[in-house]
């Protein structure tokens, strides 16, 4: 066999193989999430005291929180995503309320394992912020 057909072979045995890991990855943030989200100290101070359960949705390249969706009205939104690290997939999303303000949702996957930040600047300008993490439901 030439050292050109060599190549071509190898080549696309490569492709195969590294292909999928990128569809894996895009596929890992697909799904519904249980999170819990707990406000930082400053948050707390400004009377965000207890954690929260909740469950985000992406799926079809849209993002939607229940419990913000429910209680503040922050409406499903596009998320974007970067997949390229074959298995850590990241996203971010920024949801707008028209009477709670606006998020951002910054989260990494591993697995079926989610964590991130958020950021809620309300519509009087105040800003807390928050952690979350949780696993992927079945």
């Amino acid at each position: 066999m030439s050292s050109y057909r060599k190549t071509i072979l190898f080549a696309s045995l490569l492709v195969l193989l590294v292909a999928p890991l990128s569809v894996f990855a895009a596929d890992a943030l697909v799904g519904t999430w249980k999170i819990k989200i707990t406000p930082d100290e400053d948050a707390r101070k400004a009377g965000e005291k207890k954690e929260i359960e909740d469950k985000i949705t992406l799926k079809g390249n849209q993002f939607v929180s229940e419990h913000w969706k429910k209680d503040h009205k922050f409406e499903a939104c596009q998320y974007e995503e970067d997949t390229r690290r074959y298995g850590i997939a990241q996203f971010s999303a920024k949801p707008t309320s028209k009477t709670a303000g606006k998020m951002t949702w910054t989260g990494t996957v591993a697995a079926n394992q989610m964590k991130g930040e958020i950021t809620w600047t309300k519509a009087d300008g105040t800003e807390l912020k928050y952690t979350f993490e949780g696993e992927k439901q079945q």
